[in-house]
């Protein structure tokens, strides 16, 4: 209370906890019925389902109301226009008034169309009537309606009322008459509440509004303490707010102060009884939620009673899944109280809680529940315990190794352990055991149920299955039970296996005085028996002789620290071998190899050590000899180009079981990869040579007579080169002549393969030049007869003929002049193919541009062009370069050029065009025309001597027929081809290939900071080349098929693809024009040098490389012909 006697009213800070503080449930919605607001007195009035968990985004038809509120169905008439006002259910009180709860839904429209609605529900206090008055015709809507005592209106965002409740209840002459969706604000209240409004600037105009106040209002003259509450929450509504007031009047709690204060006072004494209880009592709701709860409840569970009042028991402590809890205060009865023990963690310790739930008083129609929580977390820990020593010695009474019985003074069995089941073969399932069911002599029975205390004797039982067996046995009586009744226990010690031994033993002294090994048992150092093989083995007269010496005696002094190594890890267990070679010393001082065994056993508290060794002498000068074999056998595979295999037959199919170590050099498979797949070798075979293979060795495998075969075909190596190889076959077969295990021998035959077709080249290059010869002799003798005769002709006229005129002897003299000319030019042109075919022609070839080349070569021909009005235009680009000989590419070009003019009509036009070829080492050059043209006939004779084809061009020029075959010459040994495409009266072009004047220089190698260095060393070397990189040979060989380098200069050791195999593979490869490589390398020594020599590389640098030298052999390089 303040000064004045009125309740203190503070502001509240949020709209949330304005409407949190309303005595009513309150949700709002949006035209799709989605939830988007809901404070949480809305689970007061057990309305809500409690499996449902209703909050903003979820659908307000999803089942969230309980089944017998039945409001779904009504609230789908909201978007007609309905408003929804009903009681939902009531309870009578102890002073006999009504209780009813009360829902209304008003639904809210923006214009003409539905934007949601407004729920409030509140619970209404209807003071008992006479029975006079129960017949009243306002019937009991009216008195609901009457009795509100809080009045709660609610306007949208423009002002405009959406609901009313309570306008007939204590608060209802505050207000003038309301039709929700019509009156607004100002014409909703009396001017007294305005002014009050007014002045604390609660006049709704569709802002956030928020206050909460006390004043007197006066009704009827009598005064009245109003609390007002104000306040406003953005919603999917007309003007995007939700407007909510609240009347309450408080005059009344005036009045009741003093009987609550007795309520308080009565409520304190049970309050007393409570905290003097040592358990937490807690009382619950139907719905769960804590309605008292005692220091000992905050004291158990960490919370006070202002952290959890009202709240629901479960969602605070999460003790219990939702569901299961529900399920559990739910099936509650008077008879059927429930008790459940839980683990709970308060402050990060584990404690252990008996809960007790019990229904309070549900004779008045009550239902609270009673839950009474002890914290049992000691006792629990006590129980644990308990349970876990009897656990140990449960464990303890089985795990021992004699058997143990106790029984009655009848013979029956009470308990036995897991020995006795284990040995006699009873089980808890063989039903009622006795002394009798494993006694041999009845009279067992009666001396093991009277023996006195301690007494031991050694008797035959038998086990359940009726085996005998020889058993100690040691009786005590037990404590007689607490009717008298004596029990006694048996301990029975199975000694069988001891009897056994005794006898074995007795045998084994037999064994070991007769047996070859020498066996000797030591203890404490020195011998204490040994036989007489161990005696004479080290060259001692007596056992005494050996006892005076020291137990290592008989080891050599460097291998004594072995000895005891093997002695120690043996007692310890941890010895990998149970057998050790060493070298023995005899008593003269002689050295043999010894096997050694040794074994521990301990005997009446006593360790002793049993060693047995073997003089194995003759073994290891064996076991050296093959082994020196086997090294010869192995040095001689391993250094053998070839590799062997072997096969055998396994389940029906030939499987190999063994490749040398020379396969991986000539496949790049390792032998174990080869072995985990047995078909990797035949998946390397060429696909071209592997019907083949195939088909041969299907017919070696069914001639069942042949024992041997051999196969010629190629593999694809690991890095992807081709290899030629050849494997010989060895069989041998069974009786009926399969194969059971097979032999073969494969050698690397790549070489000789080369070497065949080098030669095979060779001879039919002499077969050409041998042809070539007799062509050149045909040649010498019919076309040079020609010019003759003309020139013998005309000499013979001019020197017999008198009357010739001066005009026919300058004829005459003209025809011999032509004909010497010609006979000059077939001779020039046969002495220039001659030289290239013979190799005495000067081929220095170089890099040029291609563009400068053309355009000298047009100017040479270019007074004959004009002469026959012949256009003739080069399209070539500058900067493209080709790696030729100058003088020579000019003669190609002039002899295309010459034929060119030669068959093109007055006006015609000649073009040369450049292009890149199909092959990116190579440039594709055109000589095109719109002359003439040939026939197809004719295009075949072209470039070949023996069928030269001379045709007079169109103003009557002569040739020799000798121009194409030079041409084809030339460009043949640049390493390119010339083709020619015609069509008659159209013209023809000439195409051929020339190398490109590669622009960069490969550099290989795996260190980065090599690259950088060399890059930089390279490029002050040859300033007109690009240096591009790799870090392997791998990656080189596609960078030499793409990018055409000019030169290579590689790393020896690489990963991936060394040096060495990057040339081999390079030299095998199909790729024209390979480059010359440079091997530049801190790993190459003269084996290296020259191994590298042998593959046709010539120079070979260490690092760091004298400039100088390295300098001399790039430019030496650049300048090679080409092959």
């Amino acid at each position: 209370m303040d000064e004045t006697g009125n309740p203190n009213i503070q502001e509240t800070s949020s709209p949330a906890k304005l409407l949190e503080s309303i005595p009513a449930g309150i949700l709002a919605f949006d035209r799709n019925f989605i939830i988007t607001f809901l404070n949480d007195n809305i689970y007061r009035f057990n309305v809500i389902s409690p499996e449902s968990e209703p909050a903003p985004g979820v659908s307000l038809l999803s089942g969230i109301f309980t089944a017998a509120s039945g409001i779904e169905e009504e609230l789908q008439r909201l978007p007609l226009g309905d408003v929804i006002e009903r009681e939902l259910h009531s309870s009578e009180t102890l002073s006999g008034d009504e209780i009813s709860v009360m829902l209304k839904a008003t639904p809210l429209f923006e214009g003409e169309n539905f934007a949601g609605g407004v729920i409030l529900i509140e619970d209404l206090k209807i003071k008992a009537q006479p029975a006079a008055d129960s017949h009243d015709s306002g019937g009991q809507g009216s008195l609901i309606l009457n009795a509100i005592a809080d009045t709660i209106i609610t306007f949208d965002g423009n002002g405009k009322a959406l609901t009313v409740s309570g306008r007939q209840g204590e608060c209802g002459w505050l207000l003038k008459k309301i039709h929700p969706g019509e009156t607004y604000f100002r014409d909703a209240f009396t001017q007294e509440l305005l002014d009050e409004l007014d002045s604390r600037n609660l006049i709704l105009h569709g802002e956030n509004k928020k206050g909460h106040f006390l004043f007197t209002a006066y009704q009827d003259g009598i005064p009245k303490k109003i609390e007002t509450s104000v306040t406003s929450i953005y919603a999917d509504l007309p003007g995007k707010m939700l407007h909510l007031i609240h009347l309450h009047d408080v005059t009344g709690l005036l009045g009741e102060s003093e009987e609550l204060r007795m309520q308080i006072e009565e409520l304190r004494h049970y309050e007393q009884i409570t905290e003097a209880s040592a358990d937490a009592v807690i009382t619950l709701s139907r719905r769960g939620d804590v309605l008292f709860w005692n220091t000992a409840a905050a004291e158990l569970f960490g919370l006070s009673r202002s952290q959890i009042y009202g709240k629901n028991f479960n969602r605070t402590l999460r003790i219990f899944e939702q569901d299961e809890f529900n399920s559990l205060i739910r099936n509650i009865t008077v008879d059927e109280p429930v008790q459940r023990e839980v683990r709970y963690y308060l402050q990060e310790r584990e404690i252990v809680v008996q809960l007790i739930f019990s229904l309070l008083f549900p004779a008045e129609g009550k239902e609270e529940i009673l839950l009474l929580c002890s914290d049992i977390t000691e006792r629990t820990r006590l129980f644990a315990r308990a349970d876990e020593q009897v656990k140990r010695l449960h464990e303890v009474y089985n795990t021992l190794p004699d058997m143990v019985i106790r029984y009655n003074a009848a013979g029956r069995l009470l308990t036995w352990n897991q020995a006795f089941e284990k040995t006699a073969g009873f089980t808890p399932a063989s039903g009622g055991v006795s002394l009798y069911d494993f006694v041999t002599e009845t009279r067992l029975v009666s001396e093991m149920t009277t023996a006195s205390t301690g007494k031991e004797f050694v008797s035959e039982f038998l086990t359940a299955g009726g085996k005998p067996f020889t058993a100690q046995v040691r009786v005590s009586e037990d404590i007689p039970d607490e009717k008298g009744n004596p029990s006694f226990t048996a301990v029975i010690r199975d000694i069988t296996a001891q009897l056994v031994f005794e006898k074995e033993l007795s045998l084994m002294q037999s064994v070991f005085a007769t047996s070859e090994d020498g066996i000797a048992i030591e203890s404490e150092g020195k011998y204490i028996l040994a036989n007489d093989a161990f005696i004479a083995m080290f060259g001692y007269r007596s056992f005494d002789e050996l006892t005076r010496t020291d137990y290592f005696t008989i080891v050599s002094p460097e291998e004594k620290n072995l000895f005891e190594q093997y002695i120690h890890s043996r007692a310890a267990g941890t010895a990998g071998t149970n057998r050790l070679e060493f070298l023995g010393i005899k008593k003269d001082g002689a050295r043999f190899h010894i096997e050694a065994s040794v074994t521990h056993f301990m005997f009446q508290k006593q360790e002793f050590t049993v060693i047995i060794v073997r003089d194995i002498s003759e073994r290891k000068r064996t076991q050296q000899a093959i082994k020196e074999s086997e090294e010869r056998y192995r040095s001689i595979t391993e250094n053998l180009d070839d590799f062997f295999w072997t096969a055998e037959r396994f389940k029906g199919q030939m499987k190999t079981i063994f490749y040398s170590a020379a396969v991986e050099k000539m496949t790049g498979y390792s032998q174990t990869e080869l072995l985990e797949d047995s078909k990797l070798f035949l998946k390397m075979i060429h696909p071209d040579d592997f019907p083949d293979v195939k088909d041969d060795l299907k017919r070696f495998y069914q001639n069942f007579y042949k024992k041997s075969t051999e196969l010629v075909f190629r593999i694809l190596h690991k890095q992807g080169n081709v290899v030629w190889v050849r494997n010989k076959l060895t069989a041998i077969r069974d009786r009926k002549g399969e194969i059971i295990k097979m032999y073969g021998l494969v050698s690397d035959i790549s070489a000789q393969k080369h070497a065949e077709q080098v030669l095979q080249e060779s001879a039919e290059n002499l077969s050409k030049l041998n042809e070539a010869k007799d062509r050149f002799i045909s040649i010498i003798s019919h076309d040079l007869r020609t010019p003759f005769s003309s020139i013998m002709g005309f000499t013979d006229i001019l020197m017999n003929e008198n009357d010739l005129t001066t005009d026919d002897m300058r004829s005459y003299v003209g025809f011999i002049r032509d004909s010497a000319q010609s006979m000059l030019t077939l001779v020039n042109s046969l002495l220039d193919w001659t030289k290239i075919q013979t190799g005495r022609i000067n081929f220095e070839p170089n890099r040029h541009d291609l563009a400068d080349i053309a355009s000298k070569i047009i100017s040479t021909v270019q007074g004959v062009a004009m002469k026959k009005e012949i256009e003739i235009i080069s399209h070539i680009d500058n900067d493209i370069y080709v790696f030729v000989d100058e003088g020579l590419l000019m003669q190609v070009f002039n002899n295309l050029l010459s034929n060119a003019l030669k068959f093109t009509r007055p006006g015609g036009r000649i073009e040369i065009l450049a292009e890149h070829s199909e092959h990116p080492r190579f440039l594709q050059i055109t000589v095109r025309d719109n002359g003439v043209g040939m026939s197809e006939e004719n295009l075949q004779k072209l470039f070949k001597l023996d069928s030269k084809l001379t045709t007079e061009g169109t103003a009557g020029e002569k040739g020799t027929g000798l121009g194409l075959t030079l041409v084809w010459e030339i460009i043949n040994r640049h390493g390119g081809r010339i083709w020619a495409e015609s069509k008659k009266n159209e013209g023809s072009s000439f195409i051929f290939t020339l190398p490109k004047a590669s622009a960069s220089i490969l550099l290989v190698d795996d260190s980065n900071t090599d690259r950088i260095l060399y890059s930089k060393i390279i490029r002050n070397v040859t300033h007109d080349y690009e240096v591009i990189t790799a870090s392997n040979g791998k990656e080189a060989l596609k960078i030499v098929e793409t990018a055409a380098p000019a030169l290579v200069i590689m790393d020896h050791i690489m990963p991936v693809m060394n040096g060495l195999d990057f040339v081999r593979t390079l030299q095998y490869s199909t790729i024209k024009g390979k480059p010359p490589v440079i091997i530049l390398s801190g790993d190459v020594g003269q084996s290296e040098t020259l191994a590298y020599n042998d593959l046709g590389v010539e120079y070979v640098f260490s690092k760091p490389v004298n400039l100088a030298r390295f300098k001399d052999a790039v430019e030496k390089c650049l300048k090679k012909l080409l092959k």
